[in-house]
């Protein structure tokens, strides 16, 4: 069993004037519990955690707190990289689900899916509307 861990969940985690730092803190403690079995992010998500804390910031101590969070800790997360096999299914996906304003999906976004489905992860951590429907997601 295993959990995907969306950069909107690390930015609010990381950043306490965020809207979503509270809730970020809450659904960490509930992904200690073994329900939600390992936690895992990708590469695309982790780039999307940086570029955002950086440009909504300025702040080097949070993105350096960013990486450690998510490239040096495996115990927290697993960090994995997107391979072709991944970045084919996400293209197809991006072209069938991402529809402006509807479904405003970035391409980051259908490399999640494709991820999730090709890698047969039960849930998905987000604050993000636009994957209600299209895969499991962890509420608070």
């Amino acid at each position: 069993m295993s959990t995907f861990l969306d950069s909107c969940f690390f930015v609010a985690l990381l950043n306490t004037r965020d809207e979503k730092h509270d809730n970020a803190k809450k659904l960490l403690k509930m992904l200690k519990k073994a329900k939600y079995g390992s936690l895992i992010t990708t590469d695309y998500v982790v780039d999307e955690v940086f570029t955002t804390i950086w440009g909504h910031t300025h702040r080097k101590d949070l993105v350096i707190n960013a990486y450690k969070l998510t490239c040096q800790k495996p115990e927290f997360v697993q960090f994995k990289k997107i391979e072709d096999k991944h970045f084919g299914i996400s293209w197809k996906k991006w072209k069938q689900l991402a529809e402006w304003p509807k479904k405003p999906l970035s391409f980051t976004d259908c490399t999640i899916l494709a991820f999730i489905e090709s890698e047969n992860i039960e849930f998905l951590v987000t604050f993000d509307d636009e994957f209600d429907g299209l895969t499991n997601i962890v509420k608070i």
